[in-house]
């Protein structure tokens, strides 16, 4: 406690009283008698720079201590007398002691510059010693990483006999505090020989100790006016302690003298100390935490602190508890209280660490573990929560020493960590991540020789460590080595497949054909559908691509070997050309369509990229449906499957089928032609009405139209054929949010979750962490205008990802546990790219794109979705009507609360407590002060782990400009330029960047400017005429929509006054002969965002519901 007293302490900066706790200047001392010594600023810098430490000390002796004769003579009084020229008579004088001085003069001499000279020092000594026992050491890890390496080494003495010698690095606070008792003993030293000299003139006969003590309660009484009940509120490592000001010199001053903890620490274990009744009742605590029975916990842990209000351990677990109740924040106050209380205790500090955890603080967590266990180093829960978290955080080094520490320790029960095979697995994987692959095969050789007996064959967890095992040699880059260890457990192996693939992959690498073709025909015997074998078999027969003879050959073995596969069959269509692959389309779309299968057209159309290719299967298909196709000799593929042999009741499936691929054929964007696919697919709904994959590709083709509110229709429709089928049930819901029915959604979806669940369906698939759903309903809110719950989407997706990383912690236990290495490892390298998965990326491109908007112009009220150039009376309107839907929404909210007190059900059906969500609305999310900010929450990961998705660094752009960070906001052009140079968007976000630095009130620092201009200025150079390369921009895509409305975009930008000519110019994008439904939509976005005209947008919306006559978004809602 006293060392976090000393380290909190400040001197006073304005350094004019020498006094150690006077802040009143004391009276001037003679002109000739020597200053006391300045108090230096105190900061642990101070101390911890030795050299700055030492010679301080060193000028305050000298000036003080070592010229006190100086000194003293300097206060003796001129003679009153006049010169006697007898005092000459004599040739040599008569020796004698020195003279006496004036008490008065010792007395001030003493008071005002010795004794405060040496108080200053030991001021010093005294803080820098608290500075000595701080628990923080920066240089922790890298001497333990240090010595863990000292001790791997491997040393020959008889080759060189000073290769042994190894000398640890000193932590800087064991060198601090040797410092401090070397000199402190200099100090007593010094002291002794000065107040020896001091007393021969002044007549004291006291000693320096005792005199310096009195002069210290002196000092005290003095000053007791100035020190008057006030308090001193000190940080402490995130922990807030007010102690009275007095007792902070009364505390200073008992470590000045002796700099000793005995008392204090004497005081702290009696305090802990507790009956046999409170001990029992403290078990029972710990207990009932780890049942999660907290009411029970926190009753016995207020009988312990009604017998010791002050017991810091049982305040800590009551914390705990609390802070499994959700009250997270009162949990804390507690900890540091209890932290005040025992301060030497690790439960104190454990509990502590683990509320940081929870708030997930991983680096304050991690210091309070290490000064937990600095406090108790043998406690195997605080080594495991401390390896957790360090894994956890990728700190490869220290996880190595904390698994290896808990590895040489006991358990509680005495037995050695090293019998047990998961310590030396997790010491093996620690290190392979660490990339020390020849340390963690090492490990694992170690564990295998300590055994007594070899596991028996049934063993999982022996045998998944062994191709562990074999997986760390492989990747030293040893193949042959690995190979002969793989076949020495090859046959006894559990993991068969896994085996044999990696037996199978050794031979090809180490080009061993013969041995490989037969390893890889031995896989495809067990599975003859997985393309990588036969890959791998390609290989190992030395068949070229170009050989698509033998590619045939090989491809037609196993097609008659498993005539009822598709692998075999569905490859060759992918290298075959010409006659060869017509005859080939032609067996395998007969057999296929003959069958029904219903994903035929799903595997073929991978083949559409080559327009050849397409062009046969849309004739092949063509003549199936005019019934001028050959059938298959032999009629294999006219055989029903199931040997019915009446193939005239096959025929009528044939045709539908056939109707049924046409109609996705041409449905698709490579082979669009949507009329005809639509009188395909009806014609298909007509003989078979009931199948639902029709009406759900009926939906896709009025989707494609643009139709977008039939489509939800038609999907409902086939949704209600088969109410069972949870697939089609989320396809209904996901076009119901496509054409804004956010309750229609929703109520399907309820149809499939739990009716128990809290906060209903929505609550059950946030739960079940549904992102698609959650997803597709935030653009939906997005599209309406709605953007408190936009955004509240958005923000669970984020949370969902958050989630996962956090379950991490479930599995660094339970995997090493079981025994499942390898596929912890698969998950562990997951979870680094967690966050590349394209669901976050479209949740963080569209929340951000809110937070622009809420930047650029917040006229949206969160609520109601209404966009308006609201003037006066007007926002005051909408105002008016977001408060009220406020308040219906808070007032519906309360009236659920009401009912489920009243219901007493306050958890799920896991019987744990549901945190109550306070806004469900959003309302808290879009009023947000600082968009930019919580933009920067998305933002952040986003470029990290997508650097090459060209949307998230045009958003960033968009981000960095506003915040006038424009160094990062070139960064993210260059590198969405490196992804496309010719994007429009690109383009536009170029000019505007040169047009912002061309337009800046003030000019950038010279260092900025320098560092913007010399990446910049080879795009654009800083007098480059921006109209003229907007114009020359256009010239080169002229044809292509979306370019010119970059265009567009970027002429509006550089001339404001051209906003009627740029609005007439993207209806005039129309008439392009490429531009699409998108391109149209878009186009009508744009002129929404520059709030045109209404005649314009009327314009615009009529010339696309002309050339897109079924697209719901271009019909007015008047009509």
């Amino acid at each position: 406690m006293v060392a976090w007293v000393f380290w909190a302490r400040q001197s006073d900066p304005g350094g004019g009283s020498t006094g150690w706790l006077a802040s009143t200047k004391s009276p001037q001392t003679s002109s000739s008698m020597s200053q006391p010594s300045h108090k230096p600023r105190l900061t642990p810098q101070f101390c911890f720079n030795e050299t700055a430490l030492r010679d301080f000390l060193r000028l305050s002796r000298v000036a003080i201590d070592d010229s006190i004769i100086q000194n003293l003579n300097s206060l003796m009084t001129p003679a009153r007398a006049g010169f006697d020229p007898s005092s000459t008579a004599e040739r040599q004088p008569q020796t004698s002691r020195a003279r006496p001085l004036d008490p008065a003069a010792c007395q001030g001499f003493k008071e005002k510059v010795l004794f405060q000279s040496w108080q200053t020092r030991s001021d010093v000594l005294a803080y820098c010693a608290g500075v000595a026992v701080n628990p923080d050491d920066p240089d922790l890890i890298a001497r333990e990483a240090e010595s863990a390496k000292d001790r791997d080494r491997v040393v020959d003495e008889r080759l060189d006999p000073y290769s042994g010698r190894f000398f640890p690095r000193e932590a800087r606070t064991e060198s601090l505090a040797n410092l401090i008792r070397n000199e402190r003993g200099v100090e007593g030293i010094i002291r002794a020989r000065t107040w020896g000299l001091v007393t021969e003139r002044c007549g004291d006969g006291t000693g320096w100790q005792e005199a310096l003590d009195k002069w210290r309660v002196i000092d005290l009484e003095l000053h007791a006016s100035f020190l008057k009940p006030r308090t001193e509120s000190l940080q402490i490592s995130n922990l807030r302690v007010s102690l009275p000001f007095c007792l902070i010199a009364s505390v200073i001053l008992n470590v000045a003298q002796q700099l000793q903890f005995n008392s204090a620490n004497m005081s702290q274990q009696q305090q802990m100390q507790l009956g046999a009744k409170e001990r029992s009742l403290f078990a029972q605590i710990v207990k009932h935490y780890e049942s999660k029975q907290y009411k029970k916990g926190l009753k016995c842990a207020e009988q312990v602190l009604r017998k010791s209000p002050k017991h810091g351990d049982t305040q800590a677990m009551k914390a705990l508890i609390i802070n499994a109740q959700g009250n997270t924040d009162e949990a804390f106050v507690l900890c540091k209280e209890a932290l005040k209380n025992a301060m030497k205790s690790h439960v104190c500090w454990h509990v502590y660490g683990l509320l940081w955890r929870c708030i997930k603080n991983y680096e304050e967590a991690i210091k309070a573990y290490k000064f937990a266990l600095k406090l108790e180093p043998d406690s195997q829960q605080i080594l495991r929560d401390l390896a957790l978290l360090q894994i956890q955080m990728r700190d490869y080094q220290g996880y190595i020493q904390s698994r290896r520490t808990i590895l040489q320790s006991k358990t509680p029960n005495g037995q050695k960590n090293s019998n047990y095979r998961l310590n030396w697995t997790a010491l093996a994987v620690a290190q392979h991540l660490a990339g020390d692959l020849y340390d963690a095969e090492r490990t694992l050789t170690t564990f295998e020789e300590t055994l007594r007996s070899t596991p028996p064959n049934t063993d999982n967890e022996h045998s998944e460590a062994l191709l562990y095992k074999n997986t760390i040699i492989a990747e030293t880059g040893e193949t042959e080595r690995a190979l002969e260890h793989l076949e020495a457990f090859f046959k006894s192996n559990l993991d068969r497949t896994a085996a044999m693939e990696m037996r199978a992959h050794y031979l090809l690498q180490l080009d061993r054909r013969e041995e490989a073709e037969k390893a890889y025909r031995a896989l495809l015997d067990r599975n003859a559908e997985y393309r990588a074998y036969y890959d791998g078999l390609r290989k190992a027969m030395k068949i070229e691509d170009s050989d698509t003879q033998s590619l045939k050959t090989l491809y037609d073995e196993y097609a008659k070997k498993n005539p009822r596969g598709d692998t075999a069959k569905r490859v060759p269509l992918e290298f075959l050309q010409g006659d060869e692959f017509r005859e080939a389309a032609d067996q395998y779309l007969q057999q296929m369509l003959y069958k029904g299968v219903p994903s035929t057209f799903a595997n073929i159309k991978a083949l559409y990229s080559d327009s050849t290719k397409r062009k046969t299967v849309q004739s092949l298909a063509e003549s199936y449906l005019s019934n001028t196709h050959s059938p298959l000799a032999n009629g294999s593929a006219e055989k029903p499957v199931n040997g019915d042999e009446k193939s005239e009741v096959k025929q009528p499936s044939f045709d539908v089928s056939v109707l049924y691929f046409l109609a996705q054929h041409y449905n698709y964007h490579l082979s669009r032609d949507l009329a005809r696919s639509m009188e395909l697919i009806d014609k298909a709904i007509e003989s078979q009405p009931g199948e639902v994959n029709y009406h759900m590709t009926k939906a896709r083709i009025l989707k494609h139209r643009g139709n977008i509110q039939e489509a939800s229709e038609t999907m409902e429709k086939a949704r209600s054929l088969d109410e069972r089928d949870r697939y089609i049930n989320t396809k209904a819901a996901k076009y119901q949010l496509r054409n804004d029915e956010n309750e229609a959604a929703i109520t399907n979806m309820g149809k499939f979750t739990r009716k128990e669940a809290v906060g209903g369906p929505l609550g059950d698939l946030i739960d079940m962490q549904c992102m698609w759903y959650v997803t597709e309903d935030g653009e939906a809110y997005m599209r309406q205008g709605n953007f408190g719950l936009a955004l509240k989407r958005f923000t669970a997706v984020y949370d969902i990802f958050e989630t996962w990383q956090e379950d991490q912690f479930d599995f660094h236990t339970f995997s090493i546990r079981k025994g499942q290495i390898r596929a912890y490892m698969d998950m562990l390298r997951w979870e680094d790219h967690l966050r590349e998965h394209p669901y976050f990326s479209r949740a963080a491109i569209s929340a951000i794109r809110i937070y622009l908007r809420l930047f650029d112009g917040p006229k949206t009220n969160g609520v109601n979705g209404e966009h308006k150039d609201v003037g006066g009376n007007e926002r005051k309107k909408a105002q008016k009507k977001a408060r009220k839907a406020q308040e219906k929404q808070e007032q519906i909210h309360a009236e659920k609360k009401d009912a489920k007190k009243t219901a007493g059900t306050g958890a799920g059906a896991d019987g744990e407590v549901k945190k109550e969500d306070t806004d469900p609305q959003g309302i808290t999310l879009v009023q947000t002060t600082e968009p930019l900010v919580d933009a920067m929450k998305f933002l952040t990961p986003l470029l990290e782990y997508s650097p090459k998705n060209i949307e998230a660094q045009h958003v960033g752009f968009d981000v960095f400009i506003r915040r006038r960070k424009y160094l990062l906001a070139l960064r993210c052009l260059l590198a969405a330029r490196s992804i496309d140079s010719s994007h429009p968007l690109s383009h536009e976000q170029t000019i505007r960047l040169r047009h912002t630095l061309q337009s800046l009130p003030e000019p950038l620092p010279p260092q900025i400017s320098e560092a913007l201009e010399g990446e910049f200025s080879p795009l654009i150079p800083p007098d480059a005429d921006l109209s003229k390369l907007n114009s020359h921009f256009l010239d080169g895509h002229s044809d292509s929509a979306a370019h010119v409305r970059a265009f567009l975009r970027t002429r509006q930008l550089l001339d404001p006054k051209s906003a009627d000519e740029n609005q007439k110019d993207v209806i005039r994008t129309l008439a392009l002969p490429l531009v699409s439904l998108e391109d149209a939509v878009s186009g009508l976005e744009l002129l929404n965002d520059w709030h045109a005209e209404s005649r314009y947008r009327n314009d615009y919306m009529a010339a696309a519901h002309e050339r897109w006559p079924e697209a719901t978004v271009f019909i007015s809602t008047k009509d």
